[in-house]
Formats: C-alpha cells, structure tokens, sequence
C-alpha cells in the first residue's frame, strides 16, 4: 500500500515557492498518495492572490496532484469535537486536518509548529 499524505497550507505555499522546504514536500507528493483538504486549498489559493501571483495556476497545481477531501458534515463535527475538548490548544483548522488525516490513513505534512508534536511530517 503506498504512503499517504494530507498536505497543510504551509507545506504547500513551501512547495509552490520552491524552496528547499517545498522541495521535500515535493519529494513526499512523488512518493506517495497525496490529498488535501477543501478549506486547505482555499487557505493557498488566498495566500497565492494576496501575494499577487497566479492564484489559478495555484488551484490547478493543487488539485491535479492531490484528490480533494472536501469538509462535509461529519468531518466538520469530528473536527469540531477534538477542537472543543482542547488537545493541545489546537485550532479548529489544526483539528481539521488531523481529522482528514485519520478519516483517509494518512500523515500530515506541515511546517507548522503546531504538528511538531502530532504525527506529522515536518519540512521546516
């Protein structure tokens, strides 16, 4: 079974820079299964128009080389509920993605501290 991967918005916006952080992200996205979550690819495709670069090319890139786990109903409750208990004083985007990751079996790659303690990859 390959590796799978749910990639955070700063890992991305590290990829989409190319720099030497995105370039491990790059390697993690050749090597295995990669998905991102809706409102992660909301969160670049902000950052990438609020930078004034191609915000289009950005959604493109994201979205042919991950699959879309898209929030719906019972992820956002999931979420909502681990966010609501306070592990770790994480935000209700930190638990989010946490959330995504066990809903597909996947690590989440990130440079933010934030997953230094979860099971997290780290590229920063």
């Amino acid at each position: 079974m390959p590796n799978r991967y749910v990639i955070d918005s700063h890992a991305w916006a590290e990829y989409l820079r190319g720099s030497p952080p995105g370039r491990r992200v790059k390697e993690i996205v050749e090597s295995g299964e990669v998905y991102t979550t809706s409102l992660t690819l909301a969160e670049v495709v902000s950052h990438v128009a609020n930078e004034k670069q191609d915000s289009a090319l950005a959604a493109r890139a994201i979205q042919t080389i991950s699959e879309i786990i898209d929030v719906d109903s019972a992820l956002a409750i999931a979420a909502a509920e681990r966010q609501g208990r306070g592990e770790r004083k994480m935000t209700l985007r930190h638990a989010l993605l946490i959330e995504a990751s066990k809903k597909v079996g996947a690590e989440i790659v990130s440079g933010d501290k934030k997953f230094a303690s979860a099971r997290a990859i780290m590229v920063k």
